[in-house]
């Protein structure tokens, strides 16, 4: 089962605070490679994602979506946390009668599955990723999305070191006993 107790480390997803941070936890399918299913909480308001008619707005898709594709480049392909990406695809489908807001945040499953995996020698430099986003079992939408992973590192000239990215030790083995069906 998954977690929705707590958020992930901004640090994986790229944000500078844990407000902007919507996944909670990732687990492995079992036996399916390259198949994850996170967790996200979308908050009933938000001052960027704002909703509207009491539905939430689908661009929270779009931002779970990055989320979920750099949260796994880091932490299940070992991209280390100084590269910087460029999402060069975000497309999404989004069920609109289905992203009512509730009485509470929405706790969002997202099965996501990572395929066309480029690397140059042993550095990734892009993936892509399907993900559906569920909401208690129901789907509230789906999307895909290509980024590119630059080879230069937020360490070089081009700007500094960016506090929330300077951390260049490995990513933690995330390991998790629960058992999707």
């Amino acid at each position: 089962m998954l977690s929705f107790e707590s958020t992930v480390p901004r640090r994986y997803v790229h944000r500078q605070s844990v407000s902007e941070v919507f996944l909670t936890d990732c687990v492995n399918v079992d036996s399916v490679p390259d198949q994850f299913v996170l967790g996200a909480q979308w908050p009933r308001m938000h001052c960027f994602y704002r909703g509207r008619a009491g539905r939430y707005d689908p661009m929270l898709l779009a931002e779970t979506l990055r989320q979920c594709v750099i949260y796994l480049a880091h932490t299940r392909y070992r991209v280390s946390l100084d590269k910087r990406f460029v999402m060069q695809t975000i497309e999404i489908d989004a069920e609109l009668d289905r992203l009512g807001i509730g009485e509470g945040a929405a706790e969002v499953a997202v099965t996501v599955t990572v395929s066309n995996v480029r690397r140059r020698g042993s550095q990734i430099t892009g993936l892509s990723a399907a993900l559906t986003f569920a909401v208690a079992g129901r789907r509230v939408g789906s999307g895909y999305g290509r980024a590119s992973v630059s080879l230069l590192s937020s360490t070089t000239p081009f700007g500094g070191v960016r506090p929330d990215r300077a951390r260049s030790d490995p990513c933690p083995t995330v390991h998790s006993s629960t058992r999707l069906r």
